[in-house]
């Protein structure tokens, strides 16, 4: 089916209707990979999506240099990134992105945690002293990734994410889900040191820097609008909410649920720094939390509108009757989907 025209606005539109329901279907490939029974023809079938949704994005952005406003397709485009991300171990070769734009993601990170250092709670202080006394102790036992793609540098990702698509204050259900995010990647770099090369006081000072920057998350006094760390404010406590009797709002609840989680770092006085790593690998099992992020990346991908494409299949778009959609799919030559 040839679908090119000389109208350059209806191909604008044909254009913008094809590269939504590739980037739809991806996610669909990439969020089903995990539950086939053959796990490698999962992978292919997501791979190949991918491969498909680069090689129409790079002729999309040379056939339309001034792409318009696309809400919609950008933020679908933006989950695609972020699960393409977060299923990275399951094809590496493909899914993992150059080490420059890895570092990008967390360069706004890093300052936020050091805005958050200079007034962490008395009990959190306490729970560095004893890290950083304790963490020298610790055998060079794991290696570290070079280039992986950690949780840690998808953290903003995931907060873009949550940030974007609220409409309310968030649940405490996603507060902990987003705690546990935090505690995975924070355990991820306690678990892969620096190489052994590097002394034991600078493995553990960037396992504390990790730590910092997982949980810096809605703590800054001031940030710029339109940032990252304004907008979770923004979603943390509503203007809505700022008058009302309980005056901190959500906000009040995260910080509490964020150190909740932080503190759970703390090994107790019975057990070493690294025994405590190793039992908090058994007590917080990442294949529990990737089962409730999955579960989560699901409502995000539903909760936005199915691609033109999709509902024209189905035979009505959402506001047209089904002789409206007879027409447009006449006028964009696709009546014979």
């Amino acid at each position: 089916m040839d679908l090119k025209c000389v109208d350059p606005d209806l191909q604008l539109d044909v254009d913008v209707m094809i590269l939504d329901f590739l980037i739809y279907s991806a996610i669909d490939a990439l969020l089903v990979e995990v539950n086939r029974s053959d796990a490698n023809q999962g992978v292919l079938k997501a791979d190949d999506a991918l491969h498909r949704v680069n090689g129409y994005l790079a002729t999309f952005n040379a056939n339309h240099e001034k792409s318009p406003d696309l809400p919609h397709v950008q933020f679908r485009l933006q989950v695609l990134q972020f699960i393409t991300l977060f299923y990275n171990d399951n094809s590496p070769a493909i899914r993992s992105p150059p080490l420059h734009a890895l570092r990008k993601l967390r360069c706004e990170n890093v300052t936020r945690a050091k805005q958050w250092h200079r007034k962490e709670s008395e009990p959190v202080k306490k729970l560095f002293r004893t890290i950083k006394r304790q963490g020298r102790q610790i055998k060079d036992s794991h290696a570290y990734r070079d280039g992986g793609c950690y949780l840690l540098t998808i953290l903003p990702l995931f907060m873009r994410l949550s940030i974007q698509m609220a409409d309310t204050a968030p649940s405490e259900s996603w507060m902990h889900l987003a705690a546990s995010f935090m505690l995975q990647a924070a355990l991820e770099h306690f678990i892969n040191f620096r190489p052994c090369r590097q002394r034991k006081w600078r493995k553990m000072e960037f396992a504390l820097r990790a730590l910092r920057e997982a949980f810096a998350w809605g703590c800054a006094d001031s940030c710029d609008e339109g940032s990252d760390e304004h907008g979770f404010q923004d979603m943390l406590w509503p203007q809505s909410e700022s008058q009302s009797e309980d005056e901190g709002g959500s906000l009040d609840t995260w910080a509490a649920i964020r150190e909740e989680y932080l503190l759970k770092f703390m090994p107790p006085r019975t057990r070493s720094l690294e025994q405590h790593i190793k039992d908090m690998q058994v007590q917080y099992p990442i294949g529990d939390f990737r089962s409730r992020m999955r579960q989560f990346l699901r409502t995000v991908a539903v909760s936005i509108p199915p691609p033109v494409l999709v509902q024209v299949e189905a035979g009505q778009l959402f506001g047209l009757s089904r002789e409206k959609t007879a027409a447009l799919k006449r006028r964009c030559g696709i009546d014979t989907l």
